[in-house]
């Protein structure tokens, strides 16, 4: 199975990590907001990231999801 980390740990993040049930592993997960962040994690079981570094300098991850505002995006 892929390991995956989320990006945006908003509704849409939540959203994207439920559809993704069963068909990643969702490994770890990063938000500007921290307490967002924490809550995402518990609720999917993953590790909690505080930098954009700490996710792409894990070697397991094979996909990354974006789930931001569509101003952060560019």
């Amino acid at each position: 199975m892929l390991n995956a980390a989320v990006i945006g740990c908003g509704a849409i993040g939540e959203k994207r990590a439920k559809a993704l049930d069963g068909l990643v592993t969702i490994d770890s997960c990063n938000d500007i907001d921290t307490a967002r962040s924490n809550s995402f994690a518990a609720k999917f079981s993953c590790k909690k990231v505080d930098t954009l570094e700490e996710v792409l300098d894990k070697n397991k991850i094979n996909l990354v999801f974006i789930a931001t505002t569509h101003e952060l995006l560019a």
